[in-house]
């Protein structure tokens, strides 16, 4: 757990950009990934589930933005968890919308990192608000 804010602003400089680049050698993803569920297990910031999505299903910002609850399911016939991607934000952040091409809507399976990530953070939700669903 990092508690030196300078390291933290360093650290958060430090996924930013790798965020912004297309890949990560294996250093840089460790870091990125251990520092991000730090923020969302110890520091209680649930919003870097959106950074952990990003990392480990390698999904753009405005998809992620879209995701909700009810966009994970489980298979019947296997009980493979997965996410379903059908819709985006526009670039201005004010719309919910489709995808020009139809490969880009899929589903994704999850990892039990991303799911115990999601879990904790729902249940974190429930916890500061009962009448959350």
């Amino acid at each position: 757990m990092v508690r030196d804010g300078r390291l933290s602003q360093k650290l958060f400089a430090q996924v930013r950009r790798a965020l912004v680049s297309r890949s990560l050698d294996a250093r840089q993803l460790y870091t990125v990934f251990d520092w991000t569920l730090d923020r969302i297990y110890q520091q209680d910031e649930p919003e870097y589930v959106g950074v952990l999505l990003r990392l480990l299903l390698g999904l753009e910002s405005n998809i992620v933005c879209a995701l909700t609850w009810q966009d994970i399911h489980v298979t019947e016939s296997c009980g493979i968890p997965y996410l379903s991607v059908h819709k985006q934000c526009t670039n201005d952040g004010t719309q919910l919308c489709g995808f020009s091409d139809l490969e880009d809507y899929r589903n994704l399976p999850c990892v039990k990192t991303l799911l115990d990530a999601l879990d904790h953070v729902r249940q974190r939700q429930k916890a500061l608000s009962p009448l959350h669903p």
